[in-house]
């Protein structure tokens, strides 16, 4: 069986916007065909909306938790303080004194613009990059899934899958990062969970393309069933008629024979009568 023939009997007309693709990724296992079919860009361009609103939402996360864990700003040190421990780096003198003379170029208003940016920034590379990774990940399960249900699907189809696949662990991760900081909640093993989630999802989608692959397969035999057996009526009824023919221009025949058995017969009393 191919998955290529299931795609290719499907005709991909809907309009998939972000927002739907996001809410069909969580929903309906069995779109993330035809979501697949849009191409790899897309599914790209996708995965780059939802780091971007992933990003946009934890900085805005990171930055309350940097005001309630430090209180308002007071003066430059305090804020420097602050964007040292939001970034979580140790500094020497040297990187110490050139950022203090930074922030001291600055007021607070704009200090908070710029630590805004610069966390949105950092924060949606390294996890696209990371969640780019774990997408990799995931389709080559996906590829080894494939296998294992004898489906032959493209890896390019696999690894939109994959992107789409990922879509509430990405928003799970938002959740628990969120708790993480704001409330210190942990999950112990949730990296784990996080993979799970992906690959059940991806796995059901690939189950779905398999039933539907079967039902297709049982479908085509129904119908060779079918014209094998309207086939089999037709041959038998034109054997029938040609049979019934037959008997009709036999019997057309034997009339025939039969009719000038009579005549000879007739011309022959007749002779016999004028001799």
């Amino acid at each position: 069986m191919n998955s290529q023939d299931l795609q290719n009997n499907k005709k991909y007309t809907k309009d998939y916007n972000f927002f739907k693709k996001v809410w069909y990724s969580i929903t309906k296992f069995e779109n993330y065909p035809e979501m697949s079919a849009l191409g790899v860009p897309k599914a790209i361009l996708y995965l780059a909306e939802l780091m971007i609103i992933f990003s946009i939402a934890l900085t805005i996360i990171l930055f309350i938790y940097i005001n309630n864990t430090f209180g308002d700003d007071t003066d430059d040190l305090s804020y420097f303080e602050k964007f040292q421990s939001a970034l979580n780096v140790s500094l020497d003198d040297t990187q110490k004194q050139e950022l203090e003379h930074t922030f001291s170029m600055y007021d607070i208003k704009t200090l908070n613009v710029i630590f805004v940016i610069a966390s949105f920034i950092s924060i949606f590379i390294s996890y696209f990059i990371v969640t780019l990774v774990d997408i990799l990940m995931l389709s080559l399960f996906g590829l080894l899934t494939c296998f294992i249900t004898k489906i032959k699907m493209k890896y390019r189809a696999i690894f939109n899958m994959s992107t789409y696949a990922i879509t509430i662990s990405i928003i799970l991760r938002l959740v628990y990062e969120g708790l993480l900081l704001l409330a210190n909640f942990k999950i112990k093993y949730f990296d784990v969970m996080y993979t799970s989630i992906a690959y059940i999802c991806l796995a059901a989608a690939i189950f779905m393309i398999r039933t539907d692959l079967i039902k297709q397969q049982i479908e085509l035999m129904k119908v060779i069933e079918e014209k094998k057996k309207r086939a089999y009526e037709e041959e038998k009824e034109k054997k029938n008629e040609e049979d019934k023919q037959e008997k009709q221009e036999k019997k057309e025949k034997e009339n025939k024979d039969e009719n000038e058995q009579k005549e000879d017969v007739g011309n022959g009393e007749e002779q016999g009568s004028n001799a």
